[in-house]
């Protein structure tokens, strides 16, 4: 592999590590913040109304992303994540 192939892939490696711990966080405030709210047994994303999921997005434009869906993997997230977070 020549370097600046590996670069390159590091470099794709790095900007996925960061978007899904930037992903994670977001999820892990969400859930925080909706405490008592419920989940939707469908989705199993947060059941909140409209109101409440317009100030999240407009707080933090990732949080859109899991309107409808939870955070896939997530335990998987947690065990990487949460030592570091």
């Amino acid at each position: 592999m020549s370097g600046q192939t590996e670069i390159y892939v590091r470099k794709q490696f790095k900007n996925r590590w960061d978007l899904f711990k930037k992903e994670y966080n977001c999820w892990k405030t969400l859930n925080q913040k909706a405490s008592g709210i419920g989940i939707d047994p469908v989705t199993r994303s947060i059941a909140a109304t409209d109101e409440w999921w317009a100030n999240e997005i407009q707080r933090n434009e990732i949080a859109a992303k899991f309107r409808y869906a939870p955070l896939v993997d997530e335990q998987r997230m947690s065990f990487i994540f949460d030592a570091i977070v």
